[in-house]
């Protein structure tokens, strides 16, 4: 199993105080066949110095410097200095829990035809604490032996540094990362799950993301925020030349509104009036594509605060929509939002027979889902009596032969 050598890829800019445990989260991983290929992008502490100490150490650690022009510029670099057959990628104040690798590698050399693997992640926060979160909720909706890369759900996946991917393939299809602040990774994903053949799925949480406490000021919210509308397009664009678009037309808009709208809700409001205005014209143009029907469905899988004003905003049933987005504010306000909920839900059911079909679909995709795991369940029990039987009856012949 060590045959397989692995690339692990970290651009570096002032991390100075979490360097270390990322460096020792890396060299203490218990697959050894691995180069750690570190990019400083000219930081300006001692990030640099604090490598270069660990790398004298060990012959594994590589240490390359280049002009300051983001992490996606850097990541790029290390990927054309990289030498494993699979890569990896790791911020510099994050860690992999220490059988990450060792995971990847047996996920891919359980698979013949394997391209990688995509995993999950836990959240570290300020207070050292560790939890997990549900990275990709729609995923529990789907058989995990659809999920590969035909089908295209793990693009949706929104970085890259929770999967090992084939380096060849992203050197043979030219894939490279936008060197853009928003949404680089998932169009760098995209791209890579239409060009490969299969990509595998776990979720097992080996990747550990540290989460910085948040300073919003209104000059982090620049025009690059608008860019998600043109990688919103270019991706569907991706998806319909591979010909899977109308398998992943779902899961696209579900992602991608999800983003919008919680970006249009915590960020927006610090941005220049200008550059509010022209996100919300363009969110709404976005929304106004999907047909209300489609939309009513899809967003079940979005929180209550955010569903009702999309749904608001599409030209279609907009009276009785924004009559319910006005009471929704004004129970919002009172902190009974919950309770706001489940009486708008009622009242959609009732005034919008759209609406209502869209959410009786859904649960009946829960039910069917649930029926189809209890009947895999079954499956697995049988598979596991059987084989102990089998195991049972060869000992009796194997004893009567002696």
């Amino acid at each position: 199993m060590q045959d397989i050598k692995i690339s692990i890829i970290v651009p570096v800019y002032n991390e100075e105080p979490f360097i270390k445990r990322c460096i020792e989260s890396l060299i203490k991983q218990s697959y050894r066949n691995i180069e750690i290929i570190f990019v400083d992008d000219e930081s300006k502490d001692m990030s640099r110095e604090i490598i270069e100490d660990y790398k004298k150490k060990d012959p594994r650690i590589f240490l390359y410097s280049k002009e300051h022009d983001g992490r996606y510029s850097a990541k790029n670099y290390g990927m054309d200095r990289a030498t494993g057959e699979f890569v990896m990628f790791c911020d510099a104040d994050d860690m992999y829990i220490k059988d990450a690798v060792k995971n990847c590698v047996e996920i891919i050399s359980e698979n013949a035809n394997s391209d990688g693997v995509f995993f999950d992640y836990k959240i570290l926060d300020v207070n050292k604490k560790i939890r997990a979160i549900d990275r990709l909720p729609f995923l529990r909706d789907i058989p995990l032996e659809h999920v590969c890369s035909k089908s295209g759900y793990l693009a949706f996946f929104r970085d890259t540094r929770c999967c090992c991917i084939k380096r060849e393939i992203v050197l043979r299809n030219k894939i490279r990362f936008e060197n853009i602040a928003l949404y680089s990774d998932i169009l760098f994903l995209a791209k890579y799950v239409t060009s490969s053949y299969v990509v595998n799925w776990t979720d097992k949480k080996m990747y550990i993301y540290y989460q910085k406490p948040a300073h919003i000021k209104s000059s982090n919210v620049s025009k690059d925020c608008l860019k998600i509308f043109d990688i919103a397009n270019e991706i569907k664009d991706i998806y319909k030349s591979a010909g899977v678009w109308e398998n992943v037309q779902n899961l696209y808009y579900i992602e991608f509104l999800s983003q919008m709208s919680v970006f249009e809700r915590e960020k927006l409001p610090y941005a220049k009036i200008e550059i509010r205005e022209n996100y919300q014209k363009r969110l709404i143009g976005f929304i106004n594509d999907i047909p209300y029907v489609y939309l009513a469905f899809i967003s079940c899988y979005i929180d209550w605060n955010i569903r009702v004003k999309l749904l608001s905003w599409h030209k279609d049933h907009s009276f009785e929509l924004n009559l319910c987005e006005r009471v929704w504010v004004r129970f919002a306000r009172k902190d009974i939002a919950k309770t706001a909920g489940r009486y708008i839900d009622k009242i959609l059911r009732y005034i919008l027979p759209s609406y209502r079909a869209a959410t009786n679909l859904r649960t009946r995709q829960f039910a069917m889902q649930a029926k189809l795991d209890k009947i895999i369940e079954e499956q697995e029990k049988i598979k596991k009596l059987l084989a102990e039987s089998e195991k049972d009856e060869y000992e009796v012949l194997l004893n009567s032969t002696k």
